[in-house]
């Protein structure tokens, strides 16, 4: 009677069905993930007819997470509900309306910024919710390589001021990567293979090499080399990124439709002459 009474206490304040419903979400957040990193790295890119077939790719997706989730209570022991939750999917479908709009304008860079922000949102309603979710733990460092980048682009000179910044920036990356090297991948809720996830840890062990080398050419070496140890910094942390994002579908119609109107210019020609 006494470990049922026990059993009873423990359900009551944790609630029997929360834990498999959070796993549940946390699937599809993967899920979401999958189409949202193709879209965020495309505008990006500038990639023009990618970021359009990506955005459309990812309002679908958007809308079926939406209608699953947006509704969901997640309580806190018994009677505490997360207030904020809805208030955080209207964000993120106005930031996505945004960024198609954007897009549809071919104002790629205004698109990226909006798209940049729903990773943020996701990232504070996880963890406002106690959800361990991989990429989350990427957010913040992502913002640090962006700013490294930044100093370290279209220049081939800096002054010691940025010299200075940084180091302050790469000593804050060294630390974050440590966590991130030591957080669990979520490989269950992207659905990756034992191969794949080998992969992913060897890429992790490759960005802290790259951090140290960038350490090591900002206390002993010239601009040239700094430069370049921040750019390896960036490539493969994007690389690393893109891990988590299924771009192939979306070049595969890209693809297709270049494939079709080089065909249809060629037969073009081809009815000309006959003519």
């Amino acid at each position: 009677m006494k470990i049922i009474l026990v059993l009873l206490l423990c359900l009551s304040l944790f609630g029997c069905g929360e834990e498999p419903e959070q796993n549940k979400f946390l699937k599809s957040c993967a899920q979401f993930d999958q189409i949202y990193i193709p879209t965020l790295m495309f505008t990006k890119l500038n990639k023009q007819r990618e970021s359009e077939i990506a955005i459309n790719k990812l309002k679908n997706k958007w809308q079926s997470f939406s209608e699953q989730y947006q509704e969901l209570e997640i309580k806190y022991g018994v009677d505490i509900t997360d207030e904020l939750w809805q208030i955080d999917f209207e964000k993120i479908s106005d930031q996505i309306i945004a960024a198609d709009i954007l897009i549809r304008q071919s104002s790629l860079e205004a698109a990226y910024l909006e798209l940049d922000g729903v990773r943020e949102v996701f990232t504070e309603l996880r963890s406002r919710n106690g959800m361990d979710y991989f990429l989350d733990k990427m957010t913040d460092f992502y913002d640090l390589m962006d700013e490294m980048s930044a100093i370290t682009a279209n220049t081939t000179s800096l002054s010691r001021q940025e010299k200075q910044r940084l180091t302050l920036l790469n000593d804050e990356a060294l630390k974050q990567w440590q966590e991130i090297s030591q957080a669990n991948l979520n490989g269950k809720y992207f659905g990756f293979s034992k191969a794949k996830i080998k992969a992913i840890k060897k890429r992790i062990k490759l960005e802290k090499g790259s951090l140290v080398n960038l350490e090591t050419a900002l206390a002993v070496s010239g601009t040239r080399r700094i430069i370049k140890a921040t750019n390896d910094c960036q490539t493969n942390f994007i690389m690393l990124y893109k891990a988590f994002g299924d771009f192939q579908p979306i070049l595969d119609s890209a693809k297709q439709e270049r494939l079709k109107k080089e065909n249809e210019e060629k037969n073009s020609k081809l009815d000309k002459k006959a003519s």
